[in-house]
């Protein structure tokens, strides 16, 4: 069925689209133009300028090659972009027919990866809505593939070397040191007993992924695909998760904080990001969100030192300045790959002065906020 763009219904799917993105857009201009209210304009011109089409435009992190979302769909889109070798001829023999249900999703794949190959900025979730697309257009060739005996052995080799892999690593984790293992330690901030946690949920993938080659071996291999993946994605939503979640989140170093600063102290945050605030164990006092990271200190040692005793300041590592005396901080923890500090009175050892190092190394971390 072919429908010509003198056809009402072509222009049914683009309306749709329009009407989507003004449900959302629709609202917020009016709201931000309309009220005369400066944070509701600021709003719109960060969400809407700055963080689209600037970044877009102008990329100012997460540089990569043109060919970057190339690699990423060879290595992301694991194991379906393996079928691509058969799907390719198939796909072009339904073009050459001027077939839409093939045009529509292959379009959208190829429009939408070359889209974001343009900026400098570039991230693999980027190209996530092409996925659904790609597999739409390779779901009606999948019967076919899964009777051919290359495939089929593509796949098992793919499943038996994600096997393996989860074997390794949890092996290696368990009985030695590998360089990852301190990698997850150092960036983290977890410990020993994380460490193995992951080992054995690793393991016991392996050995499930195993056991599921065993079970329906080559003429199969697709089951055993599904059957490993799926144990992955089970027990990492499951455990693995909730293992890492207090380095994933501000909540291990909030509470820790808490622990250490004792119930009738007050808590002040220095670079903070949202979700120390959301998930402090007390109201916080916070001196500024878009402000310099180094005012922030200096704000934040003049509210502390109206009341020494009393009051603590938790500061990002990348905040701390020369007026700190780092022999009295007291380690917080590390989240989101961020080392905090807990700062008494003492500590402060004169005026807080950012040097053109500390703006340097504050810009740096700005800039990795701006792109989390």
């Amino acid at each position: 069925m072919r429908v010509q763009l003198r056809d009402r219904r072509f222009w049914l799917g683009p309306a749709l689209f329009v009407l989507a993105i003004g449900l959302w857009l629709g609202p917020v201009l009016s709201l931000a133009l309309g009220s005369g209210q400066p944070e509701y304009r600021a709003y719109l011109d960060d969400i809407l300028l700055r963080q689209t089409a600037k970044r877009y435009a102008q990329s100012w992190d997460h540089a990569q090659p043109f060919w970057y979302h190339f690699a990423t769909m060879a290595t992301m889109w694991m194991p379906a972009i393996l079928a691509l070798p058969w799907a390719l001829p198939a796909w072009w023999r339904r073009l050459r027919r001027r077939d839409p249900r093939y045009l529509l999703p292959l379009a959208w794949w190829l429009l939408v990866v070359l889209f974001f190959s343009i900026p400098s900025g570039k991230r693999d979730v980027y190209i996530l809505p092409a996925l659904p697309m790609f597999c739409l257009a390779l779901a009606p060739l999948l019967p076919g593939l899964m009777r051919r005996p290359a495939f089929q052995r593509l796949l098992f080799a793919f499943a038996a070397l994600v096997t393996l892999a989860f074997l390794g690593a949890g092996a290696a984790m368990l009985f030695g040191h590998p360089g990852f293992e301190q990698k997850i330690i150092d960036s983290r901030g977890v410990d020993g007993t994380v460490t193995r946690s992951l080992a054995w949920i690793m393991l016991a993938v392996g050995a499930w992924g195993g056991a599921g080659l065993l079970w329906w071996r080559v003429r199969r291999s697709a089951l055993a695909v599904v059957s490993v993946l799926g144990a992955f994605w089970v027990l990492y939503g499951l455990l693995a998760y909730p293992v890492l979640n207090d380095s994933s989140s501000a909540r291990g170093v909030m509470q820790a904080a808490g622990r250490r600063i004792g119930a009738g102290a007050q808590l002040g945050l220095v670079g903070w990001k949202e979700q120390n605030l959301l998930m402090a164990d007390r109201p916080a006092q916070t001196f500024g969100f878009k402000v310099r990271w180094d005012e922030q200190l200096r704000r934040g040692v003049a509210w502390q030192a109206e009341r020494p005793d009393g009051r603590w300041l938790l500061v990002q590592e990348a905040a701390l300045l020369g007026c700190v005396d780092r022999s009295r901080l007291v380690p917080a923890g590390v989240a989101n790959r961020r080392q905090w500090w807990l700062v008494p009175a003492a500590a402060i050892t004169g005026p807080c002065q950012a040097t053109a190092e500390d703006k340097r190394r504050e810009l740096r971390e700005q800039g990795k906020a701006d792109a989390e």
